[in-house]
This record gives structure tokens, sequence and C-alpha cells, in this order.
């Protein structure tokens, strides 16, 4: 018993780089399937102006063309295919068409913010035919060190000082210091004999740079800078077009800009119209297997997974969102003289930032909007939607809850003042659910509809609701407020009851999803319309992953994890998400639960067993187990529970004992993970919830009888327990 929807069916290019499809003007001819409700949807068979802003820093007002991302890209990809050499030839194999291509030895690691930068070295990774390996500049060395050691970049980008090359550098110390076990198939001499090189080549590259020296061999300097803390301006006007750091610092990135030493052109500045470099040609086999991207998604397993993502997922997933948002212009159309205008704040690192907004940029010829610093401010924020009249607005769930209520949208507030938000067709928000309650008061205050975006790492982006959901006049009510939509093109979505359960099970769940639909709807609320089969949401799509890294090198070994791919998906081929689901009667997708344990915080993936594995080594505690809790069922919004057996028991008869406790297990916590992965709530217990084997029962941590104490978090670095309660 299964359920089964597609997305509209759609072609793309199979033959193409991704690089080379996002500058080919892929929608220039593209047809507009909306015709008749949205005649802008088209770029009019023109091409994007080649002068058209596409990033644009609100900060220093920095400004980079099309043109400019596309030639200096290509002089980036110029000097770091001869960095790491130029990847092995592409050999079919009829056997094994959908192998992955990947090797560490032309892996770019990204550890920088959003910035100016960032596109520019991703971009120029995947021209030369290189994989981009983005990591989260929040991660603790030792979660850092985890990556270094499985990714083992040949090429590594992060930005000057404490936010970057200190973290980094401690991983890499950590590696040097601790000899690391076995990291799955990858044997610890190997990495071992990595981090010992890389450790004399950026040792050397500083000393250089304290001499004022630019003596080292140029293949010696793997480790490149971007300063990001001085307000250097790389692209602004009366700058050095190619950076004004390189003149003192042989490690900054802008000498990357420049010809390498001993090819042709050495220390000149080519002419913007002629192409530095020239990406290879695609086969379809080619352009299926090789991998563009290694994303590291967080599973329940404890470590980070790093996802194999091919070219052609996301050359498909790209056109695949410029046809699930028909409210998106083209160049030539729309107001305020044509084209999309978006603020970027999702990290680019993570695939809603990276799939849905980044790359669509650039082949859509989007006008980007970099907000001056990383920390997020609701009212600066709907400043520059304001400001740069936004077109749409991609947001996080908990920017979705804070628009429900904020001052900012309440017109006898002070801070409302210059607000308007009118200019936006809609928001759009993924990484965590939002209830359906938050949607409608929000377009109650904004008469904008908010799109709840669906996916995983593992497959870029999958299902969006197509169009704008709710009328504009909002008279007429419409079913899908609530669910995650249809799904994109070229995308199939298949519920199919988890392996092991009966016919007389599948049936149950299914009357008790339709009984509680049919009481919500009865009620005047958004539910699923005649739900169908309840099961978990099976994925299959061009834009579905290649498989986990293996940590392997395909040029001698398998880049293939087996073992753990196998897991993800059936036996027949579908991606497994690990959500539980329906189908309406019109086929769109709803979300009924998980099937998996991941908590996710703020749009962030948090591994409950990683956190049981970090405390379990904390000496004050004999057992710990962690899993997600909701405070307030209005918001929807996860936190972090950890139950915690500490070894003296008298402190779970002493409340100032928990107190102190919990305050020494946050501060400990601090410099050990990702801030987001923090627990909000320390609960002690007698014991953590066990099967008789001995088995972890994580869906009962929460209801476990016990003292909670909730950590109020001032801030990253400011912590402050706050209130006990005895359940």
């Amino acid at each position: 018993m299964v359920a089964i929807t597609s997305g509209l069916k759609t072609a793309f290019p199979q033959d193409q780089n991704l690089h080379t499809f996002l500058f080919s003007n892929p929608l220039q001819h593209h047809p507009n399937h909306f015709a008749d409700r949205y005649p802008d949807h088209t770029f009019d068979a023109t091409p994007i102006p080649e002068q058209r802003p596409i990033l644009v820093h609100d900060g220093t007002g920095a400004q980079l063309s099309w043109a400019r991302l596309r030639a200096d890209s290509l002089r980036l990809a110029r000097s770091l295919q001869i960095l790491t050499g130029a990847p092995a030839a592409f050999v079919s194999d009829p056997k094994r068409p959908r192998e992955p291509i990947h090797a560490p030895r032309t892996t770019v690691l990204l550890h920088i913010p959003n910035g100016m930068v960032w596109p520019l070295v991703a971009l120029g990774t995947v021209a030369a035919n290189l994989t981009v390996c983005p990591i989260s500049t929040y991660l603790s060395p030792r979660e850092l060190a985890y990556i270094l050691a499985k990714a083992r970049p040949q090429v590594l980008f992060t930005t000057v000082g404490a936010e970057g090359e200190l973290p980094l550098r401690k991983a890499l110390q950590l590696l040097l210091d601790s000899p690391p076990t076995d990291n799955g198939q990858v044997k610890a001499a190997e990495i071992q004999a990595w981090a010992r090189q890389l450790a004399r080549d950026w040792d050397e590259s500083k000393a250089a740079r304290l001499e004022k020296s630019n003596q080292v061999p140029f293949l010696r300097r793997r480790v490149w800078t971007v300063d990001v803390s001085s307000g250097m301006d790389y692209y602004g006007n009366n700058v050095n077009r190619h950076g004004v750091a390189s003149a003192y610092d042989p490690r900054d990135w802008t000498h990357l800009l420049l010809p390498p030493p001993g090819t042709k052109g050495e220390g000149s500045i080519a002419s913007l119209d002629r192409p530095a470099f020239t990406p290879a040609p695609m086969t379809p086999e080619e352009q299926q297997r090789r991998i563009a991207f290694v994303l590291w998604s967080s599973g329940t397993t404890g470590q980070s997974k790093g996802v194999l993502i091919s070219h052609r997922a996301l050359v498909s997933n790209t056109l695949g969102v410029w046809d699930t948002n028909p409210h998106f212009s083209g160049t030539s159309r729309g107001a305020n003289g044509g084209g999309e205008r978006w603020i970027t704040l999702a990290p680019w690192y993570h695939v809603y930032g990276l799939a849905t907004v980044l790359l669509p940029t650039v082949a859509f010829g989007t006008t980007l909007i970099i907000p001056a610093s990383p920390k997020f401010d609701l009212g600066y924020y709907l400043g520059l939607v304001t400001r740069y009249r936004a077109t749409f607005s991609h947001i996080a769930p908990a920017v979705a809850v804070a628009l429900r209520s904020c001052p900012h949208l309440d017109p006898a507030a002070p801070q409302s003042k210059g607000i308007d938000l009118s200019s936006i067709a809609a928001f759009l928000t993924g990484g965590a659910p939002v209830p359906v309650e938050v949607v409608r008061k929000v377009y109650e205050r904004t008469g904008k509809y908010i799109q709840l975006g669906y996916g995983t790492t593992e497959t870029c982006s999958t299902s969006q609701t197509g169009g704008l959901g709710l009328d504009a006049d909002g008279k007429v009510v419409r079913d899908e407020l609530g669910s995650a939509g249809f799904p994109c093109p070229n995308t199939d979505i298949q519920i199919r009851p988890l392996p092991g359960t009966s016919q007389q099970q599948s049936e149950h769940r299914q009357e008790e999803i339709r009984a509680v639909s049919r009481q919500a709807r009865a009620r005047g609320e958004r539910a699923p319309l005649n739900p169908g089969v309840v099961g978990e949401v099976l994925i299959r799509a061009p834009a579905v992953m290649s498989g986990y890294f293996s940590g392997l090198s395909s040029e001698t070994h398998s880049a293939l994890d087996v073992e753990l791919t196998a897991g993800a998906f059936t036996d027949d081929g579908w991606y497994r998400s690990g959500d539980e689901g329906c189908l309406d009667a019109n086929g769109r997708l709803w979300i009924t639960g998980r099937t998996k344990e991941l908590i996710k915080v703020k749009g962030f993936q948090v591994p409950p067993a990683e956190l049981d594995d970090l405390f379990a080594t904390h000496p004050e505690l004999v057992d710990a187990a962690a899993t997600g809790f909701i405070e307030d069922a209005s918001t929807g919004e996860e936190q972090v529970l950890l139950l915690v057996v500490p070894k003296d028991k008298s402190a779970l008869s002493q409340e100032a004992k928990m107190h102190e406790l919990a305050h020494r297990l946050h501060t400990w916590v601090g410099d050990k993970t990702a801030y987001y992965k923090w627990p909000s709530w320390y609960l002690f217990a007698e014991s953590a919830p066990r099967n008789p084997t001995g088995k972890l029962l994580r869906k009962d941590i929460a209801a476990s009888k016990g003292h909670r104490v909730q950590i109020v978090r001032q801030s990253r670095k400011v912590i402050a327990p706050g209130a006990v309660a005895k359940l």
C-alpha cells in the first residue's frame, strides 16, 4: 500500500559543468509554464545583463557584477587547478554508471562566512572540476578535526585570526597530538601523514608572512586567508582590483586572481574579456558522477556525514527552484527595473543557503544583498527588505515565529516606522517545521504567505508549495496552508509504510490522521483533505545525493560509503527521508512526524547521539541522553533537553547542587561543540530510560521523572542557570 505524487517533468542540460550551466543564461529561452497567472515569469529570450549587480554588500557598498563574478571565478579556477593538480581524466564505466568521482586531492575546503569571496571560491572550484567542501565557522576544534580527518582537503580557505585560523589550526593540532583511530575506511596513518604535511606547509607560509617574504613555493601555499575584520573592500570603489592585503600577506586569497608562477602572463592582469580558464565539457555520465560539493549533514548516529552532491543534482535543482516559484521574474520583467532582489540570511555551507539561494542567484541574475554583519537583527533585516525593495524573503523558522508578534509590523509601534514589505511576493522558510497558526498570523499581519520548504541535505530541495498559496484578497480558503506543497519538477514522492508495519497498523494510523484532520478542519483550521496512506516519505529525483563519502579517493578506491549509503535508500532506489507524512486528496505533501531522532534547533541539525557520547565523558556523570523538547507548542520550536545521571546521587535531592552542576556542565560544553547544540534544559534523573538489552529509549526521555534545570543563554559566551522544576 503506497501513494505517489510527481512534480512537473522538465528538461535540463545533462552535459554541462555546474559553472558552465549557471553562467549560460539557462532561462533565456526557458518556457513559462504559468504564463496565464504569472506573465513576468520569463526572460523574454534576453540574456542577463553582464553588468547586473549579483552581489551587493550592505556594509561596504561593494558590488560584484554578473560578468565580474564569472571572470574572477575562472581566474580562481586556473589557480586552484594548479594547486591541486588536474582531476583524473574521466573514464566511462558501464558497469558502475553512478559511481561518484571525488578525491581528497582535489578538495577545496571553505571555512569562511557569507561574503563577497565565498561564491568566487566555490564557483571557481566547480569550474575546475574540483570539489567544494564548505563547513560552518561555528564548529569547535574537536568538530573541525573530525571533518579534516575525513575530507583531507588539498587547499583550505579560512578567515584571518581568532574566528578562522585559530580554531582550524587547533583542529589540525588535535590530529597531530592525538593520533586518530581509523576514520571509517581511512587508515589512521594516512590521516597523520596528511596532517603533518599540511602543518609543515601552513607553518612555512605563516613564517613567510611574518618575514614579509613571498618566497614560499606556490604549491606549498595551501592555506589561504580572507580578512573580514579589517574593513577591506576587495570590490569597492578606488580599491586595487586584485586586493589590498596581498601586498604584505603571501597567504591572502587575492594572489589566486593572478596567473600562478610559471604560467603564461605571470604577474600580469589579464583582460576581463578573455576567460582565464575554460571549464571542460562533460558527458551526461560524468555530470551524474562527478561531485561538485561535499556537504556535511548531522545524522542520528553521532557524527557528521559527508553528502556527495553531483553537478547534475545541482543543475537539476536550480531549474527546479525556478519552476517551483512562478512569482519569480526575469531580469527584463517585473517592477523596479526587473529581476529578483533577495537578502541572504542562511549560511551558504547549509543546503538551504546554497541550493535555494546562492546558486539560483547566478542562474536567475538575482541581485543578492549580503547583510553587513552575520549577527541577525530583525529590525535591520526588515529595513534591508524595505530599502532594497526585495522581491522575495528567505527566512528561518525562528524568524517566521518572530514575525507573528514583533512590534516592527505593528503600525502603532515606533519600531514599524519606515518598514514596508509590499515589494516581496512571499516568504519561504525551511530547516524545521513552522506551526500553521504562525503562517496564518503572519499572513494576517503582512498579506504575505509563508511557503514551507521541505527537503534535506541529501535531496537539495524537494518539495515547495507551488504559487503563493493564498489569494491576494485572503477570502478564498486554500487547503495547502500548512502543507509542504507539491514536489519540485522531476521529483517523485512516495509514501510507504515503514518496514515491519502490518496492514492493520497502517490502516489504524491513516484513520488516526484522518480523524485529527477532520476535527481540525471542522474548527476552521488547515489540515490534510482526505489524507491517504501515512508512512515514511520517500524521494526519487536527479537532485538526490550520489551517496555518503567514504573518506577514500575514487582515483584508487571507492568514494562511496556503500554500507552507510545503502541504509539511506530502499532496495528499489528511493531515498528514505526519515520523516512520516501523507498526501492529501490533491497530491500535496503533509509532514506528520519524524521517524528519525534528529533535533532541529532554529534550523540547525543536532544529532542527539553526538551529545550522548560527549557528555558521557564528563567526570561528574554516570550517563547522559539527549532529545528534542518543545516548551511552547504555539511556536513549535525545538530545544535540546539533556537527561543526566550524576555520580553524586545526593545531588538529586538538593536543588542547589543540581543548579551548580548544570552551570558546570554548560560551561564545560561551551568550547566543545557548536552553540546551537548546547542543551537548554538539564533533566536530573536516577537513570536513563532503556530496554532490557540496554538500548536507549530516546522517545521516553522527556517523560522521565526528575528535576529540570533551565539554562537561559544570554549570549554565546554568557550563560545563566534558570529555575529548577520538579516533574
